[in-house]
């Protein structure tokens, strides 16, 4: 409930944590790393402060946020985001110190968004609507002989029907205000409050329908704090029936999966979570970033089933802002970036469109400049994660890596000294490489890896005998590798292994080249054995195959590089058990030659390929496919990076994939490196 009598939950939360700077009680908060990553917001001029507090978005990157500025006294602040980034947005106020909370779009051109207006004896309801281009302010009417009534939260199952829920005070009591708009008008709903609880409110709303909504809030007696929910079926409110944590609590935010038809929603609160089923709610185990559940105070549920939840904490008297997620069966906790100078955060709602783009918003403080907006995105993307370099090498590089599982990954490379060239390995614990010791009978080379289990791996290459040179295949254990012998194709002397990918720890199927054209052999958990010829594809002068991965034993895509018309392009085949057939990959226009180096599939239909293109320098690649067709993926090489190639991937499925390779410093020193994309 709120702490300040007719102040809004969360603009108490944002007072609280000025006077706590304001105090001198606020410390650094340590950096961290995150998936999340901050977005820069619009400056404004003449403003002293200003933040979000809600945020709608009806597809990637296009959102719209509502908060609110200070530059004397408080004001509405509206800001669209868009593939470009954060515009601000003018918006008019009914009175000085109008503050807008929540805010529901349908489309780009149609969002609601609510709050509160200060009158001279309290505050009213206060609702505005964007048609795309501007805002207008609607007048929800205000109970009658209330002193204090604000909306919190809005859900629209329409552009013209929404329901937006908060609370009202009369006296020293406060109940639940719910209102209803039907594209013209705005009406007090009849809004039943828990029986012997003086203080009660909504704080979150959630429709599935415009018969089905879900609210959610928290009711109060002897300041002892119990969650509330509430029910609409198109026609009344109901009482639901929902569980309370030991030590009390509210609601704050609730989310129907979309697609559910309200079977399936998730509703946040201080220190606690619930879910309903379709039948009753059930109370949830949070994360705990600092060793006690966070306050979460808005969620968001996709369609695939992930909710994601946000809010913030408090370590040692500093706020920090908290993301959580929800896979399905527990919550945990989701590291957020800020790059700028704070000394203190907090995330106030988080919208999501897909299982894997979501909007994050609320504010920060600057200890220089004040407070400050905050906007974190979430969203599927690659992100540096290069071993330490080697000591005492010339160079070195990584060339193929596989993962057991996203915490369990091994790498293969050569590195070269003055004298000669040699193998390793790298496994990658979830967090660090690790450098192991691989066998080295003479001058060898690991160019495949890979791994069905974390202690059941396999690694392909070559290994030079000074006159020939042959194929060379290592098993690992998950402590030591051992040599597994290859046959050798008839009269070849210059033979390599490029790649393999292994189903299971019993069957494998490598891939390689030598002078004449391409081979492979199959691994049945005991021996090698050579299969048929692989064909060139028609139309190609010379064709290499670099890569091969198998979602099953009869199921593998191989990538390469093919020549046709004197230009080298990318090469993608699919082998069904019997015979090969192509994929046809577009390279970049501007590419004068190109080529794919590495593959994973975690499915038939769900491959990460990468390689090069050049241009005027040479570029690491990326592409996914999807079952139908070959996408191309943007890549966060290292800054400074003069040259970069991707020479292997390894993808669990279609959102979690490790690529390798190596890259060109400022100094054009040769270093290693690792794109992770998640």
């Amino acid at each position: 409930m709120p702490a300040i009598a007719g102040t809004p939950l969360r603009a108490a939360r944002a007072a609280v944590a000025a006077a706590l700077v304001a105090a001198g009680l606020l410390i650094a908060a340590p950096a961290a790393l995150a998936n999340w990553a901050q977005q820069p917001t619009a400056p404004l001029s003449g403003v002293s402060s200003w933040s979000f507090a809600g945020v709608s978005c009806t597809s990637p990157n296009i959102c719209m946020a509502v908060g609110v500025e200070s530059p004397s006294t408080s004001e509405p602040l509206s800001e669209t985001r868009s593939p470009s980034g954060w515009t601000q947005q003018p918006i008019s106020e009914p009175a000085d110190g109008s503050q807008l909370i929540g805010v529901f779009c349908t489309k780009a051109s149609a969002c609601t968004a609510v709050g509160a207006t200060p009158t001279s004896s309290g505050s009213v309801p206060l609702a505005e609507r964007w048609n795309g281009s501007s805002w207008s302010i609607q007048k929800p009417p205000a109970p009658g002989g209330a002193s204090f009534s604000v909306l919190d939260a809005v859900a629209c199952t329409s552009s013209t029907r929404c329901l937006a829920v908060g609370d009202v005070e009369h006296g020293i009591k406060e109940s639940p205000l719910t209102e209803r708009w039907n594209g013209g008008k705005w009406k007090v709903l009849s809004t039943p409050k828990p029986a012997g609880q003086p203080l009660s409110g909504l704080t979150g709303i959630s429709c599935a329908s415009a018969t089905k909504c879900f609210a959610v809030g928290s009711s109060s007696k002897n300041n002892v704090q119990k969650t509330l929910a509430e029910v609409w079926n198109g026609a009344k409110w109901t009482i639901q029936k929902t569980p309370n944590a030991a030590k009390g609590g509210g609601l704050e935010a609730v989310s129907c999966r979309p697609g559910t038809p309200g079977k399936s929603c998730m509703a946040v609160g201080d220190g606690l979570a619930e879910r309903w089923n379709g039948k009753a709610w059930s109370l949830l185990k949070i994360g705990k970033p600092s060793g006690s559940a966070a306050e979460l105070v808005s969620v968001s549920c996709t369609k695939a089933g992930p909710c994601y939840a946000v809010g913030s904490d408090f370590i040692e008297g500093v706020q920090n802002s908290v993301a959580e997620l929800w896979n399905g069966s527990r919550w945990s906790v989701q590291p957020i970036s800020i790059t700028t100078s704070s000394d203190t955060s907090q995330l106030q709602s988080v919208s999501c469109t897909t299982a894997t783009n979501c909007t994050a918003v609320g504010s920060y403080h600057d200890p220089v400049s004040g407070t400050r907006p905050l906007a974190e995105d979430f969203s599927i993307a690659w992100h540096d994660a290069s071993p330490a370099p080697l000591n005492g090498v010339v160079a070195t590089g990584l060339n193929a890596v596989s993962c057991a599982s996203p915490n369990s990954c091994v790498a293969v490379g050569t590195f070269e000294t003055q004298h000669f060239f040699e193998s390793f390995s790298q496994v990658w614990d979830g967090t660090q490489w690790s450098l192991q010791p691989t066998l080295k009978p003479k001058t060898t080379n690991l160019s495949g890896v890979s791994c069905p289990a974390a202690d059941a791996c396999m690694a392909v290459g070559n290994l030079s005998t000074g006159v020939s040179q042959v194929p060379l295949a290592e098993r690992w254990d998950g402590k030591k590798w051992r040599i597994t012998p290859t046959p050798n194709p008839a009269e070849q002397k210059l033979i390599e292994l490029t790649s393999v990918s292994c189903p299971s720890a019993s069957m494998c199927l490598a891939t390689g080249t030598f002078a004449e054209g391409t081979f492979a052999q199959v691994w049945n958990g005991k021996t090698w054995k050579a299969t048929s010829a692989v064909p060139n594809p028609i139309g190609a002068s010379h064709s290499t195959i670099n890569a091969v991965s198998c979602p099953s034993a009869k199921d593998c895509i191989v990538v390469g590089t093919t020549v046709r018309k004197r230009k080298s392009v990318p090469l993608a085949e699919r082998w069904n058990g019997a015979k090969f057939s192509s994929l046809p990959i577009s390279p970049p226009a501007n590419a004068t030659e190109s080529g794919l180096t590495s593959v994973s599939c975690s499915s038939a239909t769900a491959c990460g390929a990468i390689g090069f293109d050049l241009t005027s320098v040479t570029s690491a690649a990326a592409y996914s496919w999807t079952g139908r067709r070959w996408i191309g993926r943007n890549l966060d090489l290292p800054v400074g990076s003069l040259s970069s190639q991707l020479r292997s991937v390894s993808c669990n499925s279609a959102v979690a994939c490790m690529a390798t390779g190596s890259f060109n410093d400022s100094s054009n020193v040769e270093q290693q490196l690792a794109e992770q994309y998640s």
